[in-house]
């Protein structure tokens, strides 16, 4: 589908139903939902607002399978006691992000400070257990708190929330767990958020660096990945294929700045298709500049 989607990008006249069927397929639909309306925005103003109808056509066709999709789901979760959504974890965001902020602004462990807020919201509802007794109302509470937090502290917040380069490399830790050469939940983000990657590695891997050899290979296939796809984009600057840009940018911010200060390889993954597209696009440019200099 991502390939499609691409190859389709140039084309005004499909590009938003196939958005409109591509993206509710994707890994991580929440975020997509969000990024597929601001593209069709986008597109109807810059290209199709002299043809009204096909506006129209356009984003029937995206709302039809966006909620064929998707509402169920959303519906099942509300009447289970959660927000009307994708997923019920909201709440958890005040743990995560929320730490992170706090360990920005003072300097505190993440580690020590995310269970701290969980016990704090945790006592509060077992000692309120009426009101809190749904997911939506607790989550609500762990909501307003972490807003609470960002308004007290705006540039911690900022600053978490940046892109970070360590979102660029590959799930080696779920590799390394599969295999039983690590273990998890040893505190390993909240080392890299304070110390920085090297003290994390060290931290992870237990000073045990010869294993670092067997990430090798997949960094470098996510080096001749990334690589590709900047060439790549590249050359659309180069033709002009602005559409094609867009396109490219929505899901670029996604990457880069949808995991906030929770950088863990899997949020990679619903960005991940296109531009494993990209690099494959730039491929036979590649193969035509080689040959080229091969006849010469």
């Amino acid at each position: 589908p991502y390939g499609a989607f691409l190859l389709l990008a140039d084309n005004a006249d499909v590009l938003l139903p196939m958005a409109g069927i591509v993206l509710p397929f994707s890994a991580d639909v929440g975020y997509f939902v969000f990024f597929l309306l601001f593209l069709a925005g986008q597109f109807a103003l810059f290209y199709f607002l002299p043809e009204w109808k096909k506006v129209l056509v356009c984003w029937g066709i995206i709302v039809l399978c966006w909620g064929i999709m998707l509402f169920p789901v959303m519906l099942r979760n509300y009447k289970a006691g959660a927000e009307f959504d994708m997923d019920s974890n909201r709440g958890e965001m005040l743990y995560h992000s929320g730490s992170a902020i706090l360990g920005f602004a003072t300097g505190e462990n993440t580690g020590i400070l995310r269970d701290r807020l969980r016990k704090e919201s945790e006592d509060h509802f077992a000692a309120h257990e009426k009101e809190f007794a749904l997911v939506r109302t607790r989550n609500l509470y762990n909501h307003k708190k972490y807003l609470a937090l960002i308004r007290q502290y705006p540039a911690a917040f900022l600053a978490t929330h940046l892109p970070q380069w360590t979102m660029l490399l590959p799930d080696l830790p779920t590799f390394l767990e599969n295999n039983k050469l690590t273990v998890t939940g040893r505190g390993s983000l909240d080392v890299m958020r304070q110390k920085g990657i090297f003290a994390a590695l060290k931290h992870y891997l237990s000073g045990r660096y010869h294993l670092v050899i067997l990430a090798v290979p997949f960094l470098l296939a996510t080096l001749v990945l990334y690589t590709g796809a900047f060439l790549m984009i590249l050359c659309l600057i180069k033709k002009h294929r602005y559409k094609m840009l867009l396109l490219c940018c929505a899901f670029g911010f996604y990457l880069l700045f949808a995991g906030g200060p929770v950088t863990m390889p899997r949020y990679q993954i619903p960005a991940l298709g296109v531009f494993c597209v990209l690099a494959g696009m730039y491929i036979p440019i590649l193969l035509r500049k080689f040959l080229r200099r091969i006849r010469k």
